[in-house]
């Protein structure tokens, strides 16, 4: 015991001296440098803990190659990480019109109040169709913190205000190169400050939305194929039948 004190005070007096001097110097002290390691840590770990939820939320999305099903996890499990109160995917017509084809939401203290339901799932944004796609089709998010503070447009407004929208950030998605449509994070209830790793994960998820849509796609062709393989089999049959 009494061997550790005095080196326990050296170290301390030693640490002073250190620091003292780092600050004449205007070098980082000891106290510093710890800091800043400290921090560095915590976000490594905080990202390392974010790319375990996104590739376990990317595994349970790619699970599955039943349409309603994968945008039923996508939207929950999109929705859960992120904390918001709704996420939907959001489908183009051919027109640049569209509608929406999953959402899930996320029931806050207070949200039911506002008795909130997708009445129309239609959604023509007459920007969009004027543009095709908009900033979408050059693969761009688009974060609005408050729509009573971003500038929009009174006709944007409104539309925003019939869906109960406060604040919203959203994500394109492609199929094979072209603008399939839009993953939406949602708040209602009130203005959200979206980070920038929330922004990315929502952007990480509406790539991965759109491989796992493709592989259905390509599925339901290669059945109905199938199908109606065994459709003209059968009508030979039938024909051959028929000339015997």
């Amino acid at each position: 015991m009494n061997k550790k004190r005095p080196q326990s005070i050296l170290s301390i007096i030693g640490r002073k001296i250190i620091n003292q001097t780092s600050r004449l110097l205007r070098l980082p002290t000891i106290d510093n440098l710890e800091a800043q390691l400290q921090e560095k840590t915590e976000q490594l770990e905080q990202i390392y803990a974010q790319q375990k939820a996104i590739y376990r939320a990317i595994g349970k999305i790619r699970a599955s190659l039943d349409l309603e099903t994968i945008f039923r996890t996508t939207t929950k499990e999109t929705c859960r990480l992120l904390g918001v109160e709704r996420v939907s995917v959001y489908r183009f017509n051919e027109d640049w019109g569209g509608e929406f084809v999953g959402d899930f939401e996320f029931a806050e203290v207070g949200w039911d109040e506002l008795e909130f339901i997708y009445k129309n799932t239609v959604w023509n944004d007459s920007y969009l169709q004027e543009h095709q796609g908009g900033r979408y089709r050059n693969n761009e998010t688009l974060v609005v913190k408050d729509i009573y503070k971003a500038e929009l447009s009174q006709c944007h407004i409104e539309i925003l205000e019939q869906f109960h929208i406060r604040a919203y950030a959203t994500a394109p998605i492609f199929i094979k190169k072209k603008l399939w449509g839009i993953l939406a994070a949602y708040q209602h209830s009130k203005p959200h400050e979206w980070e920038t790793s929330a922004v990315n994960f929502l952007s990480q998820i509406a790539v991965q939305l759109g491989f796992a849509v493709q592989q259905a796609e390509q599925l339901a062709e290669v059945e109905q194929k199938a199908k109606d393989l065994q459709a003209a089999s059968q009508q030979q049959m039938i024909l051959f039948n028929l000339i015997s």
